[in-house]
């Protein structure tokens, strides 16, 4: 008989387990010996948090970052076909929603591996609850390009997929981008589109903003707000909406409706 695949949530901060991980979860992951993990002290720190019964130099570990290769997949697949049962554990949230996974996954199901999804927290799906936005058309984009000028782009090309669809879009930012990436999207979006910032969630110290681009000159951003993850959403107002006449954009494609203020509020800790 094969084993089963455990698709593990990892907590977004420190706060108690017991805040997202319920008993019945904790009583699964210490069933399970083996391991592919996207971090392996984290992977362990986590393991040793839930109370596992398992000493560390008992369990078994294999790699499962974005350079896996073919070889470390079939030894994990290797594990499960022997009816030993594999958790993954990735860095922080739900496996194979913007972290490894969904390619071991994939295998399973087509050689016949039971895969179980287990409950916990999710840093998209908190986002779209907190934000106040379309919570049943939103389309999460994962990353925005690094360079500048790609950035501005990506982002009015997703604020008119926005408008024209009424769905929101969501993206995930490396925390040291996250004042790079929040003057771009102030810049570049109409000053009604609404944009929420949802920063360090389920932490004492989460901070979420939700509010049309036009008030966001009167925000202010946590001191640490480069060095904690975010999620950035934004909905734009439905493209009939926006027939009227354009206001809040100037000849050259930006948004007109900030003020000096916010120019001066965020530019000034923009990462280069």
């Amino acid at each position: 008989m094969k084993g089963t695949l455990y698709l593990i949530p990892t907590p977004l901060s420190t706060m108690p387990l017991e805040y997202s991980h319920p008993p019945e979860v904790l009583k699964k992951i210490h069933g399970v010996n083996h391991f592919a993990v996207e971090k392996l002290q984290q992977a362990v720190q986590f393991l040793s948090k839930t109370g596992h019964p398992v000493p560390e130099y008992k369990m078994g570990f294999h790699p499962l970052d974005k350079h896996v290769t073919a070889e470390q997949l079939h030894d994990i697949l290797s594990v499960l076909t022997k009816g030993e049962h594999v958790g993954v554990i990735t860095e922080a949230g739900c496996p194979g929603i913007a972290d490894p996974g969904a390619q071991l996954v994939w295998l399973c199901h087509s050689r016949g591996i039971h895969v179980e999804a287990l409950v916990g927290p999710s840093a998209i799906t908190l986002s779209v609850m907190y934000a106040g936005l379309n919570g049943q058309q939103f389309a999460f984009n994962g990353y925005l390009p690094v360079d500048d000028a790609k950035r501005d782009e990506k982002i009015r090309t997703f604020e008119g997929r926005s408008a024209n669809d009424e769905q929101t879009q969501v993206f995930i930012e490396a925390p040291f981008r996250n004042s790079a990436v929040l003057q771009a999207l102030i810049e570049n979006l109409q000053p009604e589109t609404r944009l929420a910032v949802c920063w360090n969630l389920m932490a004492e110290d989460q901070f979420v903003v939700s509010k049309e681009i036009q008030y966001w000159a009167t925000v202010r951003l946590p001191e640490e707000f480069d060095r904690k993850p975010a999620m950035f959403l934004f909905l734009a107002p439905a493209r009939q909406q926006r027939n009227k006449p354009d206001r809040g954009r100037s000849s050259k494609g930006k948004s007109t409706g900030r003020s000096s203020s916010r120019d001066t509020s965020y530019r000034g800790n923009r990462r280069k």
